[in-house]
């Protein structure tokens, strides 16, 4: 097991891990429908120990559960959480993106502040730029 393997399993009681393996979940749903421990490994370049550890919080966090054919699937309150954490690196990407910010600062940079803001700021912030994008129209 490498040093950033060892690193990310000691992190995984953090917020940011729990929300990255949420939104992992989420975009590979979008992408391939049923998801298994094996699949999130591969996306996120972890070992299979690792996230089966992790998918041993997330289920006693209430966030997920097993089918019987070893898919993942999201409880709703574990569906909301990854909705919301999806959506604000989106509109984070979005932003930065509009001020002028580059590959790959944008991925990394996004993923960064997804995690810093409260749900509270970031829906405070998306308001504020939808009121924004329609007063100038």
């Amino acid at each position: 097991m490498s040093d950033g393997d060892k690193m990310k399993e000691i992190q995984f009681g953090s917020k940011s891990s729990k929300e990255n393996y949420l939104k992992a979940i989420l975009q590979l749903k979008k992408n391939i429908g049923d998801v298994r421990s094996i699949d999130i490994a591969e996306h996120m370049s972890l070992s299979r120990p690792s996230v089966s550890r992790a998918m041993g919080e997330l289920q006693k966090d209430g966030l997920i559960y097993m089918g019987e054919d070893k898919s993942i699937l999201f409880t709703n309150k574990g569906r909301q959480q990854a909705e919301l954490v999806l959506e604000k690196y989106m509109f984070l990407r979005s932003l930065l993106s509009a001020a002028g910010i580059g590959e790959p600062a944008i991925t990394l940079e996004a993923c960064n502040m997804e995690h810093a803001i409260s749900d509270d700021t970031f829906l405070a912030l998306r308001h504020m730029l939808q009121t924004i994008i329609k007063t100038s129209e």
